[in-house]
């Protein structure tokens, strides 16, 4: 059955000849601009994708939304960490965009809180940060997406449309590669631990109990045994007194 609705589509012709694919990250080429093909849908009428903005400068934010809206459905804006996580639970985006710079956000602790809500939101970070241990550190805490505020007004468009694929999606602006990247996130053990479970990892092996690091690192007990069970996934080590050995075998103590 024809419906009235229009559909946009991204048209990546102009991208495919100059896309770098390495370790699983996607880079597309900042020379070409993706071509937005109108058209109509036949059958039943297709929702928009959710997506919640999370960003201190209003002004910003608003341009960000302007430019997404038309293609996805911009739920709401979060101006801190606290009002991004009430956010996500009452709305449940497909996909979160944040910038790291708001308040009250705990860096990569709330990333990786946020990517295990229920409704499993693809995270993007938008940002200033264009530093190689800021991209691998959001990455291994269960970001998907990477995207400088310096990047063309399109490149966020590509971003959402990737990442809703199920890649990951790095922006070719940084001063790296995005094999540097992929090697760098994934090749060592330890850093698949973000900088928090690493220091999980340290009170642990000091023999402090969960309450105990919970206090020490301000976060609650619950938080405490999601990143001890992350720790235990990552490094296949199930007991205390074998993470304790990793953590001095490795310099953490």
């Amino acid at each position: 059955m024809h419906c009235d609705m229009d559909v946009y589509q991204i048209d990546y012709g102009t991208l495919v000849s100059g896309t770098t694919k390495l370790g699983g990250f996607i880079s597309a080429v900042t020379g070409s601009v993706p071509v937005f093909k109108k058209g109509l849908c036949r059958g039943k009428a297709m929702s928009k994708r959710k997506i919640l903005l999370a960003d201190k400068e209003a002004i910003f934010a608003e341009g960000v939304k302007a430019s997404l809206e038309g293609l996805f459905e911009v739920v709401g804006i979060a101006a801190d960490g606290k009002a991004l996580m009430e956010a996500n639970d009452a709305l449940k985006p497909d996909v979160v965009i944040v910038d790291l710079a708001i308040p009250r956000l705990n860096g990569s602790e709330t990333l990786f809180e946020l990517s295990k809500r229920a409704n499993h939101p693809k995270i993007i970070v938008l940002t200033m940060a264009a530093d190689l241990a800021s991209v691998t550190e959001v990455l291994r805490a269960g970001a998907v997406g990477y995207v400088l505020k310096t990047s063309p007004p399109w490149e966020l468009l590509v971003v959402v449309e990737k990442v809703l694929s199920g890649q990951t999606y790095v922006t070719p602006l940084l001063p790296f590669s995005p094999g540097k990247v992929a090697r760098e996130s994934q090749f060592d053990e330890r850093r698949s631990l973000t900088q928090r479970e690493r220091e999980v990892l340290q009170l642990i092996a000091k023999g402090r109990t969960s309450k105990e690091i919970a206090v020490k690192l301000n976060i609650s007990t619950k938080t405490v045994e999601s990143h001890r069970t992350n720790i235990s996934r990552h490094l296949d080590i199930h007991s205390i007194a074998e993470l304790t050995r990793y953590a001095i075998e490795h310099g953490m103590l």
